[in-house]
């Protein structure tokens, strides 16, 4: 599992991004940025806030809580299934984000559950959603 200072140095990479710069953003010096990511300082928390949103991460995925970068991304890819013929609405889309924040909640804060069986569970669950959908809507015509 990656520390803060491992997370922070990875994402500022990706953004190829110098310590200077996201000093920077941040208001602070460099100093401050390369003694976070060498895990000799932490950040306060209005910090943390404002490196999540520079990085459009998580706090729970900065401090390692999870893997998921964005747990509030207000997109979401809904991929529903053939069993479901129906046009996706908003509604549809505000129960699956709430669907898979429970089962992200539920099983995906172990860190003995590997990559691949993640995905696996969420295929499942995410054809599961679907269909019960379908079912639903089936019972209402």
């Amino acid at each position: 599992m990656q520390t803060f200072g491992e997370r922070l140095r990875q994402l500022r990479k990706e953004k190829q991004m110098t310590g200077s710069e996201l000093g920077k953003l941040l208001n602070v010096s460099k100093v401050a940025i390369s003694n976070w990511e060498n895990g000799n300082r932490f950040p306060d928390k209005d910090m943390l806030l404002k490196i999540a949103e520079i990085f459009n991460v998580s706090v729970d995925y900065l401090l390692g809580k999870t893997d998921i970068r964005n747990q509030n991304k207000t997109t979401v890819d809904i991929q529903p299934t053939p069993d479901y013929p129906h046009k996706v609405t908003a509604r549809d889309k505000k129960q699956y984000l709430e669907y898979i924040k429970t089962i992200n909640e539920a099983f995906f804060m172990n860190d003995e559950i590997d990559e691949a069986d993640k995905k696996a569970i969420l295929e499942t669950m995410n054809e599961i959603f679907w269909m019960a959908k379908a079912m639903r809507k089936k019972k209402k015509d």
